[in-house]
């Protein structure tokens, strides 16, 4: 099952705006790789690298992300934190529920782009405003303060044209990202993907686990269940919610929801709405 944020506190004078911060640093033995299934959030989530080059997946595009980069993701963006190698990992990750939409509503334009990669000094004053927050003795003021300070930052960052590098990836499973990502409801089964690009099942789920640290099958399962949110968000039917998202039978969608958000549809539904 995927990992769900827990919202907590409520931002002072924003209205009914939630987040949560979190300071983590993440320890890979020799040996061994970890990544994180993919995660599918109903909120915003700001993750900010300290230490340690990982990799990230959001929707199709897959990057490097080093010291001092920024990942921006949108409710329902499916994105994959993999650590390539066995070092020590530290980053900062803010989770923001924003159900009025006023102050993330610069997220949504097209120019927008969830890799960030910010001026050095820009850099370093995320990293002081992410620690006053989480300071002890600070005033919510003070923190409502700081927390808007960052979205002011991200916001000019995420619409310039500076980003990490794209990691290198083979040529063709870009290709299959770009499909899914576009065409995930059309797709019944991953054997699909594998007969349009004459690919074997071995293949692709060795470029998968290398370079986005999940399968072809649950990269495809969460795309389709991050469009099933939505859709049930917006008051469909468990049925037509998963028609819409490509599945071809409801007892199996139910199932792969369930896995992945940890209720049910109709259970997210009604406590959604």
């Amino acid at each position: 099952m995927a990992f769900q944020p827990s919202l907590q506190n409520t931002l002072a004078s924003t209205g009914r705006t939630l987040y949560h911060l979190t300071h983590s640093c993440t320890r890979v033995i020799p040996g061994q790789s970890e990544y994180d299934d993919a995660h599918i959030h109903s909120c915003y989530e700001i993750y900010v690298n300290i230490a340690g080059e990982v990799s990230f997946l959001v929707n199709s595009r897959v990057m490097r992300l080093e010291q001092g980069g920024i990942v921006f993701t949108r409710p329902n963006d499916v994105h994959v934190c993999l650590y390539p190698t066995a070092r020590e990992y530290e980053h900062y990750c803010l989770w923001i529920d924003d159900p009025e939409g006023n102050l993330l509503s610069f997220t949504q334009g097209e120019s927008f782009s969830p890799f960030i990669l910010l001026p050095p000094e820009e850099r370093e004053e995320i990293g002081a405003l992410l620690h006053a927050i989480l300071e002890e003795g600070e005033s919510e003021l003070s923190k409502t303060a700081s927390f808007l300070r960052i979205l002011a930052i991200l916001e000019r960052g995420g619409q310039s044209r500076n980003s990490p590098v794209p990691l290198q990836i083979p040529a063709e499973m870009q290709k299959i990202l770009n499909y899914i990502d576009a065409s995930f409801s059309e797709i019944h089964h991953i054997r699909e993907v594998y007969e349009t690009f004459y690919i074997s099942p071995a293949t692709l789920t060795r470029w998968f686990r290398r370079y986005v640290g999940i399968s072809p099958r649950a990269f495809l399962e969460s795309k389709k269940i991050a469009c099933a949110k939505e859709l049930l968000g917006r008051g469909e039917s468990v049925t037509q919610a998963a028609l819409q998202s490509g599945f071809s039978d409801c007892s199996h969608f139910i199932s792969v929801f369930k896995k992945k958000i940890g209720v049910t549809p109709k259970g997210y539904q009604q406590g959604k709405l």
